[in-house]
């Protein structure tokens, strides 16, 4: 429209023409920097999508804060950043509460305490992300090595158990 209007205006007049020149100039440095925020939020937001994917919740929940801080969003772009913080950080915090009952659950095998461990990898299982099959995995391998232990403690204890029989049995007939 600036164009437009200086060629329609008066050509002689240039402070006319200056003016309009100047208004030109503003308006491209607007359309460019309107470009380069779109441009830098969609980076964002794929990003965050991307690290999301990989299972990289504080990368995913980082790149969609930096979306987010970016001035003048559009409604649609702020839903969707949100939208994508929201899922990261509901799963950080799945993965993160999985863990933890992991982590107990390590201690108290550890401390041959099988069936507190057992219950507390369980409660990881159900509290993780259902789409994490590494942590998945995980939990599920330490659910085999208790119930392992467990058998392993139960022929000992039978064993043990047969002997103590024994024994009685051998000194009983004295």
């Amino acid at each position: 429209l600036y164009k437009e209007g200086s060629a329609v205006g008066n050509t002689a007049d240039k402070e006319q023409q200056s003016k309009m020149a100047a208004g030109v100039k503003e308006a491209q440095a607007a359309i460019a920097a309107l470009s380069q925020r779109d441009t830098t939020v969609q980076q964002a937001y794929q990003k965050g999508k991307a690290a999301l994917e990989r299972k990289d919740y504080d990368g995913a929940i980082a790149q969609y804060q930096s979306g987010l801080a970016v001035e003048k969003l559009t409604d649609e772009w702020k839903k969707q950043l949100t939208d994508g913080y929201e899922a990261a950080s509901a799963a950080k915090k799945a993965y993160d509460a999985a863990e933890s009952k992991y982590e107990e659950g390590q201690q108290a095998f550890y401390a041959k305490d099988y069936d507190r461990a057992a219950a507390l990898y369980q409660e990881g299982l159900a509290a993780g992300n259902k789409g994490d099959s590494a942590q998945k995995d995980k939990l599920t391998a330490a659910l085999r090595e208790v119930e392992s232990a467990t058998e392993a403690r139960a022929g000992v204890q039978a064993g043990a158990a047969s002997k103590y029989e024994e024994g009685q049995a051998a000194f009983g007939s004295d």
